[in-house]
């Protein structure tokens, strides 16, 4: 779900899209201040976010980095209380704090049934374009696109996965694995522990 002024997500708080949010916004909708536009803000991407493969708009990690740095800057943000305990916060207002005291977050990712889902909380990420056409606007979206994707076409009905935080590894990287976990009916699992069995090809 990409924000809008008028009705997103405002209008879809309550019923299956309001669950589906990997957010919980705040109930009303925000307006374009009276006064106008004061602040620019670029969208500063967390721990979480610059770890993962589709946030990449350069295969080089400097690189990468200063490329979302030196992005145009963003206009309005719809604001949000937090982010839901399930879900991943992938970029925040660099500023702006939500309840939680956190930074807000503007871009969060979920698990959602046997797929993902995907909450923008800007939406003008069309001024990326500047002087460089659809270089990082285009592959942002293509990238975001995939990932979200790719959870139901290799998740399916499983019951249970791991996600690993790249597609690769140079010796001595930190590896992050996330767990999805499901129970008989395909629900989320509660338990506050579980045991993961990892065999290799011979069955150790």
């Amino acid at each position: 779900m990409i924000s809008g002024e008028r009705y997103m997500p405002g209008a879809y708080l309550s019923g299956p899209m309001g669950e589906m949010l990997p957010v919980v916004p705040q109930p009303a909708a925000y307006q374009t201040p009276t006064e106008g536009f004061q602040e620019l803000f670029p969208l500063e991407l967390s721990a979480e976010g610059k770890r993962m493969p589709w946030t990449q708009l350069d295969p080089e990690d400097t690189a990468n980095r200063e490329t979302w740095d030196n992005l145009p800057k963003q206009m309005w943000y719809y604001p949000v209380k937090r982010s839901k305990e399930l879900a991943i916060t992938v970029a925040t207002h660099p500023f702006v704090k939500d309840d939680a005291g956190k930074k807000m977050p503007l871009i969060a990712t979920m698990p959602y049934g046997s797929g993902r889902v995907m909450f923008i909380g800007v939406d003008s990420l069309w001024r990326w374009r500047k002087g460089v056409g659809d270089r990082y606007h285009y592959r942002f979206y293509s990238q975001a696109i995939r990932h979200l994707s790719t959870a139901k076409r290799l998740g399916g009905q499983k019951r249970f996965m791991l996600d690993c935080d790249k597609v690769a590894y140079a010796i001595g990287d930190k590896v992050v694995l996330t767990a999805h976990l499901k129970d008989e009916k395909f629900n989320p699992l509660t338990s506050e522990k579980a045991t993961v069995y990892i065999s290799n090809s011979k069955g150790k």
